[in-house]
């Protein structure tokens, strides 16, 4: 999927994507997103991801560099 330079709400953008996995039979074992900056959109990944792959960590550089 897509979304270099798509300037659509985060949210939006977020549902987007959870949905694609979602749906998607060949859907891998791990996923790791990048630089997901939008406490919103970060939400509902998490949230729309978790029955499928129930073992999230979440935020874990700012945890190890001592922010909170």
């Amino acid at each position: 999927m897509n979304i270099a330079f798509d300037l659509r709400c985060p949210s939006v953008r977020a549902k987007e994507i959870a949905n694609s996995i979602c749906i998607d039979y060949d859907r891998p074992d791990i996923i790791f997103f990048q630089e997901t900056f939008n406490e919103d959109a970060t939400k509902i990944l998490c949230e729309s991801l978790q029955l499928l792959y129930p073992y999230i960590i979440h935020s874990v550089a700012p945890q190890i560099c001592g922010y909170k």
